[in-house]
Parts: C-alpha cells; structure tokens; sequence
C-alpha cells in the first residue's frame, strides 16, 4: 500500500522570523491564540525573537563532526557544527506541523519549547516530538560524541497544569525546590 503521506523534518539554526509570512510565524500565532488564549495583537515578531529567536549560547570550539558522516547517515545536515539554539521543523507532506526550539548544548539536548499546528492535535504532537528528540539524542551520542547522553524538556512545575505532562515521563531526575538536590 502506497505511503498516503510524507513526514519530514530538517534542522536550522535560522531561528530568527523576519517576516510575518514566515510559515513557522503562522504556527506559531495560531497556536499561541488556541493554546494559550493570547490574542492576535498580542503576537509579534519581536515577542517571538526576543523568547525564541535569539541564542545566549556561545560556541569556542564547535562540534568535531566525523569525516565518513555522509556514509554512515542518509542526512548528515541534521547535525550540526556547532553548539546553539536551533529549530527542528516537522513537516507533513511539506506542511510544517510542529517546531521545536532546542538548545544543543555539550552533553545534552534542551528541549526549549514547542509550537504546533493545532489541526494537528490530535496526532500528539508534543509526544511524537519528545520521541523524535529522544532518538536524536541517542543517534548523537552514537554516532557524534559519547558524551551527548541527556534529554532536557525543561522546567517542570507540578502546579502548572501546562508542565504537568513532564512528569509522566520515566525515568527521570527533578531538582527539589526546596533542598534544590
């Protein structure tokens, strides 16, 4: 039986939106109105820049990539050359569906926050997401450096109910807000 779809994802470090036509802008408005009820004007492209369209992370020495990469993955432009923020961009017959923004950083993959197309909901997109990172982390650490071993999906709040979904995942570490241990 013939694929009836076609799911692709790419990675860049152009995070930046500089136009509001840009088709990750318009996710990401639509889903700031449905999801967290913000309203149209409220919805900038400098708002966006400002929280995920820049990077603090500065890179001294790069990323050592192998020389036979290209032989041992069909799409060595999914690793980079450096560490810093990125999107990883999924797509559905060419449609983008989700956006993460991610931190690569040393020993791990932050996953910072993510936006999806809300006609999407109902194929849990924050799940398939998370999966798709976790693998990437393991693809990393396998093929790039043995010390990239970490997943990060961020801060988790118990009382927040949109972070609560972190806490279904297993295994994993929190730091007590009380003894921060």
């Amino acid at each position: 039986m013939p694929l009836k779809h076609i799911y692709t994802c790419e990675l860049t470090d152009k995070i930046q939106i500089n136009d509001a036509n840009d088709e990750r802008f318009k996710v990401y408005t639509k889903y700031q109105m449905a999801i967290h009820k913000e309203e149209l004007h409220e919805i900038t492209k400098d708002r966006f820049n400002r929280s995920w369209g820049k990077t603090n992370l500065v890179d001294n020495k790069g990323i050592k990539l192998p020389n036979d990469l290209d032989k041992k993955v069909k799409h060595p432009e999914m690793y980079p050359k450096k560490y810093g923020t990125y999107n990883f961009i999924h797509r559905i017959d060419g449609k983008i569906v989700a956006v993460g923004v991610w931190d690569i950083l040393p020993t791990s993959l932050s996953s910072v926050y993510l936006y999806y197309d809300t006609d999407y909901q109902f194929l849990d997109l924050g799940v398939f997401t998370a999966i798709r990172e976790i693998e990437y982390v393991k693809s990393f650490h396998d093929l790039i450096d043995k010390n990239f071993k970490y997943y990060m999906m961020g801060f988790y709040c118990e009382t927040v109910q949109k972070l609560r979904y972190k806490g279904f995942y297993q295994p994993t570490e929190l730091l007590d807000r009380y003894t921060m241990n």
